[in-house]
């Protein structure tokens, strides 16, 4: 059974927001549409809300009968990764980046390998559907280890203490669409759909999420092992296993809150439970903050994943040229070569970081890198 909309209420009533301006009315009309069900319980939007199909990025859902597919997204498992590394930031000029960069490029793919690389402790996992399984042993042998489209990457970057840390953000490449889409029947418009958490289908929709996250944390382990591999060997930087962490950022969980069971949505948005360490990145020309969470309920135990758009990829497209890209990468070492394909991802089309740690506060402490 799907749960109805209420009717007269617009939903508001669940929703608490963290925001360091007023919510478009696009995103009020996105927002609304999924607090007016009947079996959503609450909402927390971060301070990177920023407009999506369906669900609003940096949206926190929880409902009490229902998954959302659409909630979750379609890079099911998406989140970043970090560890710090031992060495001298000296040892990183213009040269020696440009060696790290070329590295990369031959050990990360953007899309694909050549040949299929081994699932390793996925091997034996099943999807739900014969064709999802061909198309994780099929695609997913060949993407394991790829970087992907959009706002993904790799960066080597500093603390206050001038220590280099390695982040890497990817998720599961196509098998998380793959999923998402499998669940969602076409054509399905701005329509939300929903599956009971406890049928047949809602629990293989859970069991083939579960296996996407799997494979995004594994995914960016085989990417942070290349890049690790490359400082190593380029800067003579020693990775420090124990400062390792990964959050996810996209995900539905079984959690409770203030005494009710809830299935806890997060689509841009990680866990912050009392302790729980993370990472919050900003934009290729600002700081990366790594924070500790505070359990905070208002928010779900829930913190931003980042800095959140400020312009469409498109409207980035039109209004940033290469030019300006390179002037706002100052005192970043990056492949200017890309700079046309790059644009879209520019600083200037993310809101700046300091406004979401500034309403960061309540859930999670932090410190930059």
């Amino acid at each position: 059974m799907t749960p109805k909309t209420a009717k007269g209420g617009s939903g508001w009533e669940k929703v608490q927001a963290f925001l360091p301006e007023p919510l478009s009315q696009e995103c009020r009309q996105n927002i609304g549409r999924i607090a007016r069900r009947n079996d959503v319980a609450r909402i927390a939007l971060m301070p990177d809300v920023h407009l999506a199909e369906h669900v609003c990025v940096g949206a926190v859902v929880a409902s009490r009968s229902h998954v959302y597919p659409q909630a979750v997204g379609g890079d099911i498992g998406c989140g970043v990764s970090a560890i710090r590394l031992q060495g001298e930031l000296e040892a990183l000029g213009a040269p020696e980046a440009q060696r790290v960069l070329q590295r990369l490029a031959e050990t990360v793919p953007a899309l694909k390998w050549p040949q299929p690389q081994a699932l390793d402790a996925l091997t034996g996992s099943c999807l739900s559907q014969p064709r999802l399984q061909r198309l994780l042993e099929r695609d997913g042998a060949l993407q394991l280890g790829t970087l992907g489209r959009g706002n993904h990457f790799v960066e080597f970057c500093s603390d206050e203490q001038q220590r280099p840390w390695l982040l890497v953000h990817s998720g599961s490449r196509g098998l998380g669409k793959a999923v998402r889409d499998h669940y969602c029947p076409k054509p399905l418009g701005p329509q939300l759909s929903a599956i009971e958490a406890m049928s047949d289908t809602g629990r293989a929709y859970l069991r083939d999420a579960e296996l996407c996250v799997r494979y995004a944390e594994l995914n960016r382990a085989r990417i942070r092992a290349a890049a690790t591999r490359a400082a190593m060997d380029l800067l003579g930087w020693q990775p420090e296993p124990e400062t390792a962490r990964d959050m996810v950022h996209n995900q539905v969980r079984y959690e409770a809150h203030s005494g009710e069971p809830l299935w806890v949505h997060r689509k841009g948005a990680s866990s912050a439970r009392q302790d729980e360490l993370g990472i919050i990145p900003g934009s290729m020309g600002s700081h990366s903050y790594l924070v500790s969470g505070r359990g905070e309920p208002s928010s779900l135990c829930s913190s931003s994943h980042g800095a959140g758009r400020a312009l469409s990829r498109t409207a980035a497209a039109i209004h940033i040229s290469p030019q300006d890209l390179v002037a706002e990468m100052q005192g970043v070492f990056f492949e200017e070569r890309r700079a046309a394909q790059l644009v879209s991802e520019a600083p200037s089309a993310y809101k700046p970081i300091t406004q979401v740690m500034l309403r960061r506060r309540p859930w999670c402490a932090s410190r930059p890198s």
